[in-house]
């Protein structure tokens, strides 16, 4: 790591070259490491325009970014005439742009895709950057620091992009840390500190830190993709403060890059050291001085004119700094960069201190049928010594009903209609402590007078369903379908706890004199409560009432000695009211801290002081008065209705970043690329770029066909993304639109119609599958049609499921009182018949009559995953034609494959709008999903046999009955054999994702998909586990990864069930 100079650096040469790997893309080797980088030798470190002399020695060492190169008048330029416009690519125009670009080790984008994504972050507002800055190293940083300097361009830094005030946006440079600079750097032995780049996420931070027993504090609800970094420049908190406290807590030293392009460590200083510091020259001792005179100057208005709050986040953390002072004559600049907002310095490394992690909690949901009298409780309930109290109203409840996965989490622990529920935890070391606790709370409930119903959770995995629904709440609230939608403008206003009552009484007032719906959430222990409007910002009254609303909260919060912002700071949302919150003389002491680091106002301009635009200016927000999406697509063939459109379903998208997170289905591409070019969140702001026309060629630009490109329609975004924002259907639809004009490549063609090949081929299948298995034949199919040759292609079966059904024995006895519809899908029928076979016995064990239909079409799901959306519809239409009798009588149609199962139930009602499309898809059942349905109802049993071998069984969960079935019924449907140990494989999508891994341009990806869980756990598997997978490309995957043969879970139950031998010998399977 580089050291910090004690002085500005006169004429000096290029930065030294660190040599780190060039950054790697998602077409490039599938041995795609932790980092994201493959290696090559580091770029020329020659770059004549840098090299030149760029800073002046300051006065008393201070900052000073004089030099030929900087323009006042190209400052002002950037920062005011085009605050509010689309302001020209500066960097593209600049000399310096291509040799910066040239030099650096990560990434530098300006084109139009990339500040299309970066414009918005989390909160309401859009601002377009000039370019973005993804740094490998900290040389980077410092490069382009100095670069930002000399041209007057402003630098913005973003961590996951998940704030809701709009710290993480800006028309300047945005630096994104997340995507390289992620490193663990430092840990202690015992885990007690760690040192960590600003990009590591928090999640996996703690999992670095579970082995230890320890955890960070502060937990944000954005915790799945929340960055140290973004976290330590917001002051972030959560949920369990009243314990934790906030960053700035925990924050020991941090290593920050300067306006001026300087490296500093600030650390604690002793007054003996600091008083040493200042007989030298230089910036650090020019900064000690400047804020230690301001500690004094100010030091009775810093005493008694803060909030009286503990939990405030606005401003600069004088307070905290005068406090350390006070005590010791002790510095540590670090507290005030923590909370500053990237306004005073970008953060490049941060070393913090970690947490013991609680052995047991356990949570008492309180349920009060009035929201006053649960307020006025929190109080009573503190004396009880909780980890957390957290809040939830009616309305937000309402909203979560409407989510499927987070309905059936709330059903189990919100009981009826309760107007407010407090979710009170405990923690312990032993289970007495923690009935303790509860009896403390019972007692002190009965003292209250409480009457209400109060559910009791102990099992961890109970416990962690609460916490996911309460961390999910912003996107919940925001998957509130249509323009109108609870917002976070002024959510966060904090006031002392004795106070929470009358305050939330006040603001009640206000919302029923308005007629404004409101939903509540927040952290109750701390006064800090979200309260959520419900306004359409695309009308001029929902505007208005934007601006009623922030200034009433602001204003009421003040009234009651609270801040304006207890979590998610100042930012664009809220420094409008730092003076009023803090009188002249603190914002002047803000102002002068503001001066002292950034003399220029590059960093982070416009938060905490001197907003350049007021929070409600329709020129800074995202959604406005006269918004308007004309190049969105006229006409659909899939039903957007409920979204209110396709323009509807991309506007769905808030920003909160969930699908960046680092495990489960969402979103494999950019768990891979770290790109967020190929995460869903920034599919949709490129979409909603386009159909506004900010992107050239509007839904017909090329980079952002690539964007959709390499989305491998898991549906993971429809189901684990709090609102519901189904990036493959959108993807689906643009593919039919961008096609409609520039034509279907013959590989998407051959893919689409697989049911009609696999068909013909049959009539020379000793040549097909010749053709299929032979090198030669496999390479020409790649160089004409784009087929990876290294891909196996499914051979043909010597006998087709249906010739075996029809010519099949049947079982003795008498015929079956019920019956169920097997769909046989295409793989089923021309290429593996004997996975139709095992389930043919299961089915007919259990008691089944089996009927298969004679006229079916293929489902259409190749169609549709290549955008041959009317092609589609008219095999759906044949389907559900064929299929309503059979739903109409209430008869099963029961599916094999996941991916065929799952377009009955998903695209056909949106392929054919109204009821008959529905009816079907109501009877239709994943193969797993209705056995253990049945089991569990007493409606059908298995005679497995009596004596059974114990066997191991690893199974890999597809991803769409993750997204649409119920993944935990395949392992309770193996579980119910007789001596099978089983175990689901932690793995998000396989990578094959149905034709997606079989296209040459998808390979590397679709493998690194693999590598990432999957593959590993099966090469690790103990010799003679058997490995379990629904889903056909799933088992074609792990064999291409690992040459191990899957399994269908058929296969594995009819091999344990008392059975006479039905199949034939030698037709037990396919032919070679």
């Amino acid at each position: 790591m580089e050291t910090a100079s004690s002085r500005w650096p006169g004429p000096q040469t290029a930065s030294p070259q660190l040599h780190w790997p060039k950054p790697l893309d998602a077409g490039q080797a599938a041995g795609i490491d932790g980092a994201g980088r493959n290696k090559q030798a580091p770029k020329s470190a020659h770059l004549s325009l840098l090299s030149e002399p760029q800073f002046a020695a300051g006065p008393e060492g201070g900052l000073d970014i004089g030099s030929p190169c900087f323009s006042p008048n190209l400052f002002v330029f950037c920062r005011g005439l085009l605050l509010h416009g689309s302001p020209p690519n500066l960097f593209a125009m600049n000399p310096l742009f291509e040799q910066l670009k040239a030099r650096l080790q990560g990434d530098l984008y300006t084109d139009p895709l990339y500040c299309s994504m970066y414009s918005t972050d989390a909160s309401n507002y859009q601002l377009r950057p000039l370019g973005v800055l993804c740094p490998a190293t900290v040389a980077d940083v410092q490069l382009a620091v100095k670069v930002c300097a000399r041209q007057g361009i402003p630098l913005i830094s973003r961590g996951g992009g998940t704030s809701v005030s709009g710290q993480s946006i800006g028309r300047g440079l945005v630096v994104d840390y997340s995507k390289y600079m992620h490193q663990l750097l430092e840990m202690d032995e015992q885990g007690k500190w760690v040192k960590v780049q600003p990009g590591m996420g928090l999640q996996r931070l703690n999992e670095l830190l579970a082995p230890k027993g320890r955890m960070i504090g502060p937990d944000p609800a954005s915790a799945l993709v929340a960055t140290i970094g973004g976290m330590t420049a917001n002051n972030s908190t959560g949920t369990h403060s009243i314990v934790y406290g906030m960053m700035a807590d925990h924050v020991l030293a941090v290593e920050v890059v300067l306006a001026n392009g300087e490296l500093l460590t600030f650390e604690r200083k002793s007054a003996a050291q600091i008083d040493a510091l200042l007989q030298s020259p230089g910036l650090e001792a020019h900064l000690y001085r400047h804020v230690r005179e301001l500690l004094q100057t100010y030091a009775a208005d810093i005493e008694h004119h803060y909030p009286r709050t503990w939990r405030n986040v606005s401003g600069y953390n004088l307070q905290r700094l005068y406090r350390q002072w006070q005590q010791d004559g002790s510095l540590n600049l670090a507290t005030l960069m923590v909370g500053s907002e990237g306004t005073l310095g970008t953060l490049v490394s941060i070393t913090l201190k970690t947490m013991p992690k609680p052995r047991l909690t356990c949570l008492a949901l309180v349920h009060f049928e009035q929201q006053m009298a649960g307020c006025r409780a929190i109080p009573a309930i503190l004396q009880t010594a909780p980890s957390a109290i957290e809040i939830s109203n009616d309305y937000f409840h309402e909203i979560v009903q409407k989510n499927a996965l987070f309905a059936q989490l709330q059903r189990n622990f919100i009981k009826g209609q309760p107007e407010v529920v407090l979710m009170v935890e405990y923690s312990g070391d032993t289970e007495a402590e923690l009935d303790a606790a509860l009896q403390r709370l019972h007692k002190q409930l009965n003292t209250i007078g409480h009457q209400g119903e109060v559910v009791l959770r102990r099992r961890p995995e109970e416990i962690a369903q609460v916490w996911q629904m309460r961390k999910a709440g912003f996107g919940l609230m925001m998957s509130q379908r249509g323009d109108a939608k609870p917002l976070t403008f002024a959510d966060d206003a904090t006031v002392p706890i004795e106070h929470l009552a009358d305050y939330m009484a006040d603001l009640n007032g206000i919302f029923e004199a308005a007629n404004i719906r409101v939903a509540v959430i927040g952290h109750a222990s701390a006064g800090c409560i979200h309260i959520n409007p419900n306004l359409n910002l695309k009308t001029d009254a929902g505007l208005a009432r934007m601006q009623q609303m922030a200034v009433a909260i602001a204003e009421t919060a003040m009234k009651y000695g609270g801040t304006i912002t207890g979590e998610h700071g100042d930012g664009l949302s809220k420094t409008h009211f730092t003076r009023q919150l803090y009188g002249e003389r603190l914002y002047e002491a803000f102002n002068k801290v503001k001066q002292l680091f950034d003399p220029h106002n590059l960093m982070q301009p416009g938060r905490i002081v001197e907003p350049d635009s007021l929070p409600w200016d329709p020129a800074i927000l995202r959604f406005y008065p006269g918004y308007q999406t004309p190049h969105a697509p006229a006409h659909t063939t899939l039903d957007f209705s409920a979204d209110g459109g396709f323009a509807g379903l991309v506007e769905m998208c808030n920003g909160m970043g969930f699908c960046r997170k680092d495990d489960g289905v969402m979103c494999p591409s950019y768990q891979i690329t770290r790109d967020e070019r190929h995460a869903p969140r920034g599919r949709a702001n490129a979409l909603r770029a386009a159909i506004k026309g900010e992107l050239p060629g509007g839904l017909h630009n090329p980079e952002l066909y690539e964007s959709l490109d390499l989305c491998l329609e898991c549906k993971g975004c429809k189901s684990e993304c709090p609102s519901m924002v189904d990036i493959a259907k959108l993807k689906y639809e643009y593919l039919a639109q961008y096609q409609a004009r520039h034509g279907l490549p013959l590989r998407s063609r051959l893919f689409a119609h697989i049911h009609r090949i696999n068909r013909h081929a049959r009539a020379v299948r000793g040549l097909a599958n010749f053709a299929f298995a032979n090198p030669l034949s496999r390479r020409l199919l790649e160089w004409a049609t784009g087929i990876d040759a290294r891909r196996r292609l499914p051979p043909l079966a010597k006998q087709s499921f249906q010739q075996w059904f029809d010519a099949r024995p049947r079982p003795q006895g008498p015929a079956p009182q019920r019956e169920v519809v097997l769909w046989d899908d295409t793989y089923l029928s021309f290429n593996y018949p004997h996975i139709g076979q095992a389930a043919v016995q299961v089915l007919e064990a259990a008691g089944f009559g089996v009927r298969l239909l004679k006229k079916r079409h293929c489902c259409g799901r190749p169609m549709i995953s290549k955008g041959l959306l009317q092609s589609a519809r008219k095999q759906a239409a044949a389907n559900v034609a064929l299929l309503l009798p059979f739903a109409r009588q209430g008869v099963p149609i029961i599916g094999l494959e996941p991916s065929c199962t799952a377009t009955f139930k998903d695209e056909y009602p949106d392929l054919l709008p109204g009821g008959e499309a529905r009816s079907v898809a109501q009877q239709v059942y994943f193969f797993e999903d209705f056995l253990v349905q049945g089991m569990q109802a007493g409606e059908l049993a298995l005679p497995f046999k009596a004596s059974l071998s114990p066997q191991k069984l690893l199974f890999h969960a597809h991803c769409y009955q993750k997204a649409l079935g119920k993944p935990l019924h395949t392992r309770r449907l193996l579980e119910m054999i007789p001596g099978a140990e089983v175990e689901e494989i932690q793995s998000g999508c396989c990578g094959m994702a149905g034709s997606f891994g079989y296209e040459k341009k998808h390979y590397n990806l679709s493998m690194a998909c693999g590598e990432a869980a999957l593959f590993p756990a099966v090469r690790q598997a103990t010799p003679g586990t058997r490995i379990v997978a629904a889903g056909i490309s799933c088992r074609h995957q792990i064999a291409d990864g690992t040459g191990v043969e899957a399994l269908h879970p058929a296969e594995v139950l009819a091999e344990a069930l008392q059975l006479p031998v039905l199949i034939p010998a030698g037709n037990a399977g396919p032919s070679p």
